[in-house]
């Protein structure tokens, strides 16, 4: 007789879904709550959270983390800086 593995622990989805949206509000990032919820696209995630991500989020998104922008942010403030006010 074959030996039966002990069943696996099932993860509620009524136990994960209701905290996604809080977790957004609060600057969650979009794919680590992806990923809790067991989506295999942002687009159902999105959808599941009544989302609209428009190119204009993800632009200022990238500009404000990314690191290579915020070197060029820094640049650009040093830069300004250190030119004379002009008269």
């Amino acid at each position: 007789m074959a030996r039966q593995c002990p069943p696996r622990p099932r993860v509620d989805r009524d136990a994960r879904h209701p905290r996604a949206p809080p977790q957004v509000q609060n600057y969650a990032n979009l794919r680590h709550v992806q990923g809790r919820l067991g989506h295999g696209s942002l687009t159902s995630t999105e959808r599941y959270l009544r989302l609209t991500i428009t190119v204009t989020d993800l632009k200022e998104a990238h500009a404000k983390f990314h690191p290579r922008e915020q070197e060029a942010s820094a640049q650009a403030k040093a830069a300004s800086a250190a030119q004379p006010p002009e008269q």
